[in-house]
């Protein structure tokens, strides 16, 4: 759980959405898998297929989310206190959240790339060469329509849009956020959601491969969906104080995604996304069973890792297709749905200690260092902001 410094009032993240970060960062992780699996075979998971199918939507989860938590921490902050100072120590901490993974994860790569095991995937649909490379390594390989296709790390486009909002969120609560009536917020989301709803009817492969030059719009009206409904929350927070109001709405949630991840029909991604963007601040208003739930410590731990288990995917395909080289092409059903089950739990465990040995040390070793410094300017601490992606 976090804090905000610089608030009179210092506020806790809730656990609960911790927990639904890392159920998402799973939901895609089943997916790709599952993806990878059907190019060579073809694997059911029988009633979970459909639903494991749509996992690509993890990713409207994250940004939502992102949006929500960075809204929840620093929109009165940044509206009372941008400066120089302030904007580049937040800057600073972002990049020791995101990079060390991500950094890592590139290295390997290019490791894979230098030994020939990158062919099978650039014949196919990503990009590997020395201008991606760097756009990749400076993560904004997402801002250019002309690069947009998938290239080196795969998911690592979510995380160069992530990085362009971070970028420009410090100067969202003096634009639009200002003002805080329901109206207007619920205005800003409706719009922002009427917007996604266009792109993805008018685009067929929105999600999917030609949906990657989507990707900054898809990844900002989400993110600005995740602010909005904050500051509603913040709002109406002491209406759920003492009932079950936010955990029968989680739940309506949870069932309309379920239902609309199931059924092939028209609009149904843009019905996910609906019930996405409504569970997510039904899991902050839940007080009862269903923040019971996702608070569950082993959801937590899976939470803090979820953004190691995103961007080491990849990479790890790569070696577990190396190490299974020479299982057999048509295995039984029971041991393929095990080799894909144990891709998923190895992936976990080398996420785990990654982020143990790895990631976290490092994260700590760049908030440390030093920035220049505006005395007359409210610093915020660089121990309390390990924000959710």
């Amino acid at each position: 759980m976090l804090k905000v410094a610089g608030l009179s009032n210092q506020k806790l993240v809730s656990p609960q959405l911790d927990g639904l970060r890392g159920a998402a960062s799973l939901w895609v992780v089943l997916f790709h898998y599952l993806f990878f699996l059907n190019a060579a075979s073809h694997l059911s998971l029988g009633i979970f297929q459909s639903f494991v199918s749509k996992g690509y939507l993890g990713v409207d989860v994250f940004f939502i989310l992102s949006g929500f938590i960075i809204s929840y921490n620093y929109t009165d902050f940044f509206q009372e206190n941008l400066n120089y100072s302030n904007f580049s120590l937040f800057i600073k901490n972002r990049i020791a959240r995101i990079y060390p993974s991500y950094f890592l994860a590139l290295i390997v790569l290019l490791f894979f790339f230098l030994f020939g095991s990158l062919k099978p995937y650039a014949a196919n649909f990503a990009v590997f060469d020395l201008k991606s490379f760097f756009l990749n390594l400076f993560m904004i390989q997402s801002w250019f329509f002309q690069y947009s296709q998938w290239s080196w790390n795969l998911p690592g486009w979510s995380v160069s849009v992530e990085w362009i909002l971070y970028v420009i969120f410090p100067c969202l609560p003096l634009l639009f956020f200002k003002n805080r009536s329901l109206i207007f917020l619920f205005l800003v989301a409706g719009i922002a959601y009427f917007l996604l709803f266009y792109l993805i009817k008018t685009n067929e492969q929105f999600f999917i491969m030609k949906g990657m030059e989507f990707g900054i719009a898809r990844g900002g009206l989400e993110f600005v969906i995740g602010c909005s409904l904050y500051l509603v929350s913040n709002k109406i927070e002491m209406l759920f104080s003492k009932n079950y109001t936010g955990d029968f709405l989680g739940l309506l949630a949870i069932i309309g995604i379920i239902f609309t991840t199931n059924f092939d029909y028209n609009c149904a991604n843009e019905l996910s996304i609906f019930f996405i963007t409504l569970l997510v601040p039904s899991l902050f208003l839940s007080k009862k069973w269903l923040k019971a739930i996702f608070s569950f410590s082993w959801m937590g731990r899976l939470g803090k890792i979820s953004y190691t288990i995103y961007v080491l995917q990849f990479p790890y395909q790569i070696i577990s297709n190396h190490l299974f080289k020479h299982a057999p092409t048509n295995p039984a059903y029971v041991l393929h749905l095990a080799a894909y089950a144990s891709q998923v739990a190895l992936l976990v465990i080398m996420s785990s200690i990654v982020y143990v040995f790895y990631e976290r040390p490092i994260r700590e070793m760049i908030k440390k260092l030093k920035l220049p410094e505006n005395k007359k300017s409210s610093l915020l601490d660089p121990k309390l902001t390990d924000q959710f992606l």
